[in-house]
């Protein structure tokens, strides 16, 4: 990667560290939770679309914890982006793949 610069729109990476973020299953949330979402959902099928947005505008602290939204893509995203720029200038090798490459001290994996 010939000299790119990192981004911070979500990110401050290398500058600190991630923040794992930890989603609840919706199956185990309280009834109220389950509602809202159905509803959401029974809007978007309906072709609600400005109810279903104000829906998630509304609740977006309660549901934040149960759903994986646009922001939250943008910023792993981002997080990854920065990671492969910041192993590049160590020189160090970076491997996208399923199954354990052969590494050598200092490469980065991603699974």
């Amino acid at each position: 990667m010939a000299n790119y610069t990192y981004t911070h729109e979500y990110s401050a990476f290398p500058y600190s560290l991630y923040t794992v973020n930890q989603f609840l299953d919706l199956k185990d949330a309280p009834a109220n939770v389950v509602a809202l979402v159905e509803d959401i959902k029974d809007a978007l099928a309906n072709g609600a679309y400005s109810r279903a947005s104000t829906l998630l505008t509304n609740n977006a602290t309660v549901l934040k914890r149960y759903i994986v939204d646009a922001q939250y893509i943008n910023k792993l995203d981002e997080e990854l982006r920065n990671l492969e720029i910041y192993t590049r200038a160590k020189k160090q090798g970076l491997y996208y793949q399923s199954t354990h490459p052969s590494c050598v001290q200092g490469d980065v994996w991603i699974s």
